[in-house]
């Protein structure tokens, strides 16, 4: 975790994802995904957003599959 919190090298962007359950209501949980990016120098920036351009629409559609999954195993855990 050190190596990862430390990590600032220009050139090189660093990428973290996480997921956050939230209370809606006795019954119900909202599960979300975020992903921060923090680029180091410009040129880091520009190659991130070039491949972000060609990676992003299939991260999200892997992201909504992950969160699709771990609803409906949540959901039949939740009814066993």
């Amino acid at each position: 975790m050190g190596d990862f919190v430390g990590f600032g090298r220009p050139g090189y962007p660093k990428v973290a994802w996480n997921f956050k359950l939230r209370a809606d209501s006795i019954e119900s949980t909202v599960l979300s995904a975020e992903t921060r990016i923090k680029c180091f120098g410009l040129a880091a920036f520009w190659m991130f957003r070039v491949y972000w351009g060609f990676v992003g629409p299939f991260s999200g559609l892997i992201r909504k599959a992950i969160l699709k999954q771990m609803k409906v195993e949540s959901e039949s855990q939740a009814k066993a």
